[in-house]
């Protein structure tokens, strides 16, 4: 699935699953906390010279921020659900081998509200994420890094 830049949000199962329960997490347990240890920080002594207190009111506006980020992006968000192993797209895991050094990595291609490199999810917009997309199995794709220029294969495409 290729797609053009939208305010859409493209997630797969677990990305929803994952920012559902931040959010969950963040209403009923992290935002009523907050509150209450607000109260208690102002009723123990004068809201004046008081770091704790100062210290609460900016984690509140850090939490008000997030969730209104969380749920604007549940909101405009789509589950990727994908069927065709012919081609990359968004939500494939993509097996490919660097041909400079013949060194094989898989990735998972994912939109950027999930990707998290160190665990091999790239964005669908990061340099190799946009080499990938349409390839099928035995393309090649040139990755430009700015620094560099990589040629991959793709030896396998799957859900």
């Amino acid at each position: 699935m290729q797609r053009t830049i939208t305010n859409q949000v493209y997630l797969t199962k677990p990305g929803l699953s994952k920012l559902q329960t931040e959010l969950k997490n963040l209403t009923s347990s992290r935002w009523p906390d907050i509150v209450r240890a607000l109260r208690d920080a102002a009723s123990a002594e004068s809201t004046f010279d008081n770091r704790e207190y100062d210290d609460l009111r900016i984690e509140q506006a850090l939490v008000e921020k997030r969730i209104t980020e969380l749920r604007g992006l549940l909101n405009r968000a789509h589950l990727v659900n994908p069927t065709d192993n012919d081609r990359v797209s968004l939500g494939n895991r993509v097996k490919l081998r660097f041909l400079s050094s013949g060194a094989v990595a898989t990735y998972n291609l994912v939109d950027t509200h999930e990707a998290d490199p160190l665990k091999r999810k790239i964005s669908d917009h990061s340099p190799i994420g946009r080499a990938l997309l349409g390839k099928k199995i035995n393309d090649e794709a040139t990755v430009d890094t700015g620094s560099q220029r990589l040629r991959v294969r793709v030896l396998r495409i799957s859900a």
